[in-house]
């Protein structure tokens, strides 16, 4: 900031320009003249630092500021700028009151200054006149009092001036808070942004790699060893969008907080749902010809090709326990990628009353397209479950509860009932 040569004229049409000063005669501007100031600040540079005590009043002749606004967290927001020929700092006029925001420079700017208490000096200009009339006139003592006793006209723009002061500085929080909330939705879909992304980005790669694993299904491949591949970079994928989107571990279920409740919900869920796939398998066996010779237990750790049994009835205990393992590791990235990535995120990025429920169908139609390579019925049936897993993890959000109740189900599903066994399709 430095003080810079000015000319009466450049004075008297800044004031003439201004709403503030422009009902001011000729004669009172040029006695406001002597006053003032022309200051020269570069652009970033601070003028006005919120909850200062008032001391000056500026007009803008050149440049551009910003008014700045505190947050909960310190954190400083624009909530609007000012151009040339603009006042700032007007509401030390009526009140005391600290500053309500900061103002910080944007580009080179010229500010016309006035000290507020030079201003307010002014307010005792006539008093000779008035002491004069007081000779005058025999009535000096009754208006005296009259002239000390301000007009209800007079009162009521003063109390109007406080009330308005008042209401600008309430509307400065509220505007504040505004901005706060409209900068978390801005950052909600960033992040979804982002995701989505990653997501088009795994898809067209899985659709590149499409034929090839029709290929290798054709071949009687086992099903699992073409899952772990597209797993595996579905969680790749997921974590790179975990770890760009700003959000913590915690906003994707990645926390312990209300484990106890989330397994203690999943309880009746697992009860009901490997209870239906029992009572489906049952329907399938008495209605479809096809199947009356299946039995609604039978115990398979198959996996197409891999088999655990061999011709002489001899368990293979080596490929027992990678397919154990296998699905031990892979049904909670599964339920990652699922409830933890898409279902969070879709939570975050919707609105309405109903967000919750559209962000566990969609997750849910979205997820189930990558067991499409399996079988359509395979597809299809994830979905029911997933519509009660969705559901549990929006309660808590936490992976708990869901990822337990998902490798019990899916176990007894495919290991205990074979429920592969009736997927035609």
């Amino acid at each position: 900031m430095k003080e810079i040569d000015h000319s009466e004229d450049i004075i008297i049409e800044a004031l003439q320009r201004s709403p503030l000063f422009s009902a001011l005669s000729n004669k009172q501007l040029n006695q406001l003249i002597p006053l003032f100031k022309v200051y020269q600040y570069e652009a970033d540079e601070i003028i006005i630092h919120e909850n200062d005590i008032p001391l000056d009043l500026y007009i803008l002749l050149d440049g551009t500021v910003e008014v700045l606004k505190k947050s909960a967290d310190e954190s400083l927001l624009r909530i609007s700028t000012l151009q040339a020929g603009e006042v700032i700092g007007e509401m030390g006029l009526i009140d005391n009151s600290p500053r309500s925001a900061s103002i910080r420079t944007l580009t080179t700017t010229q500010l016309l200054t006035v000290s507020i208490a030079d201003l307010k000096t002014l307010a005792d200009e006539g008093s000779i006149y008035k002491e004069l009339i007081y000779k005058l006139t025999e009535l000096t003592q009754e208006l005296q009092s009259n002239l000390n006793e301000k007009p209800i006209y007079f009162s009521l723009i003063s109390n109007l001036a406080n009330t308005l002061s008042a209401r600008m500085r309430q509307t400065n929080q509220l505007t504040v808070e505004s901005l706060k909330s409209e900068l978390e939705l801005s950052k909600a879909r960033v992040a979804m942004g982002k995701f989505m992304v990653n997501l088009l980005f795994a898809l067209a790669v899985y659709m590149y790699a499409f034929k090839i694993i029709e290929k290798l299904a054709k071949n009687n491949l086992s099903t699992s060893v073409i899952s772990i591949p597209i797993i595996f970079f579905f969680a790749g994928a997921v974590l790179m969008m975990m770890k760009s989107s700003g959000y913590s571990m915690e906003f994707y279920g990645l926390t312990f907080q209300h484990w106890k409740q989330s397994i203690k919900d999943s309880i009746p869920v697992t009860i009901i749902l490997v209870l239906l796939t029992a009572l489906i398998k049952w329907l399938v066996i008495s209605i479809v010809p096809q199947f009356h010779d299946l039995s609604v237990i039978h115990l398979s750790f198959n996996a197409g090709s891999l088999q655990t049994v061999n011709e002489q009835g001899q368990t293979n205990i080596p490929i027992l326990i990678t397919l154990i393992f296998a699905y031990l590791i892979f049904t909670p990235i599964q339920e990652l990628i699922c409830r933890g990535a898409l279902q969070s995120s879709l939570q975050e990025f919707l609105s309405g009353p109903s967000k919750n429920w559209w962000a566990i169908i969609m997750s849910n139609i979205l997820f189930s397209v990558t067991h499409l390579h399996i079988s359509i019925g395979l597809a299809l049936s994830v979905l029911l479950p997933g519509l009660l897993w969705g559901w549990m993890y929006s309660r808590y959000k936490t992976l708990v509860g869901v990822s337990l109740s998902h490798l019990i189900v899916g176990g007894m599903a495919f290991f205990v009932f074979d429920i592969k066994s009736i997927l035609i399709f």
